[in-house]
């Protein structure tokens, strides 16, 4: 995956290229062609506006964080699971579910 910064670097010099590479042949791609041909200022907010959102989306991407973190970042063993004989059992309020 490409870095936010240099994606960045590569919208200051050219939108619609850093829009692709964020989001695809999208309409956002055609939104940014058509304000950078507008003028050079309207594509280029467009294009970090989108950098913007996708830094953000990058920061809370729940995909990325390891086994056993849980949403606010505490560690949890294995998010709220026990593991017995390979078998996960969700742990609800102290007691664990499903295990006998």
């Amino acid at each position: 995956m490409i870095s936010i910064v240099l994606i960045g670097i590569i919208a200051f010099f050219c939108p619609p290229v850093a829009v692709f590479i964020l989001r695809g042949c999208h309409s956002e791609l055609f939104i940014n062609i058509l304000l950078s041909l507008l003028g050079v200022l309207p594509g280029h907010i467009h294009a970090f506006w989108l950098l913007a959102k996708e830094s953000e989306a990058r920061k809370f991407d729940e995909r990325n964080a390891p086994l056993g973190v849980a949403n606010n970042g505490d560690y949890k063993h294995n998010a709220g699971m026990t593991q017995a004989s390979n078998v996960a059992y969700p742990v609800i309020g102290g007691q664990t579910v499903g295990r006998t």
